[in-house]
């Protein structure tokens, strides 16, 4: 979730992650370079300069073995809280944060998705299988095909470092935050636009 700031000490963020990975690791708790840090393990292979925050993803059958691990993250000195209705886990240590998203999978007619956060829905063929990568010296997983990946979650242009362009959401999910909030509609339209000339100059 978007701080004021952005990281301020990327040996201890990146410490925050390795020491989260292990303790989920011996529960046998899979996670996942996700989002803005799996974009930076891609494209600059390290965290991107404007990011405030790490991002892993975890799976949603996972979830009751991730809250017994609370407790350890506690003791490891972790703080933390529980937001979008269990769907984004948040832990800070050393004033870096590190979010867990938890992805849902979505059974459809003859195929399924993943509903990575309760925005935005992706192919199951990223999330059906985990490959590794070298992030800063540590092994972490990622999701398979990530390039294509993040073409679908930042568009065409994902390779050109914008700062302030959000990973896209769904269209229900709009749709219920403008039927809930009318106004949305606006921003949602100043952005799109903004987006558009940001892209444009970057060609």
């Amino acid at each position: 979730m978007a701080r004021e700031f952005a990281i301020r000490n990327p040996e201890k963020l990146l410490e925050n992650m390795v020491l989260m990975r292990d303790i989920l690791s011996r529960r046998g708790i899979r996670c996942f370079l996700h989002y803005g840090t799996l974009l930076g393990a891609v494209r600059e292979k390290g965290f991107i300069p404007h990011d405030d925050d790490a991002d892993l993803g975890v799976f949603d059958g996972d979830f009751d073995r991730i809250v017994s691990a609370v407790p350890e993250l506690a003791e490891a000195g972790f703080t933390f809280e529980c937001k979008r209705h269990g769907r984004l886990l948040q832990f800070l240590r050393g004033d870096e944060q590190v979010d867990l998203f938890v992805a849902v999978r979505v059974n459809l007619p003859f195929t399924h998705r993943w509903a990575i956060d309760e925005r935005v829905t992706v192919a199951g063929r990223y999330l059906d299988r985990l490959a590794e990568i070298d992030f800063l010296g540590h092994p972490f997983l990622i999701p398979s095909f990530p390039e294509d990946l993040m073409k679908d979650l930042y568009g065409k242009t994902w390779r050109v470092p914008m700062k302030d362009i959000p990973s896209r959401t769904g269209w229900l999910w709009r749709f219920a935050k403008i039927a809930k909030a009318p106004g949305k509609l606006f921003y949602y339209a100043r952005r799109y636009l903004g987006t558009q000339r940001v892209k444009a100059k970057g060609k």
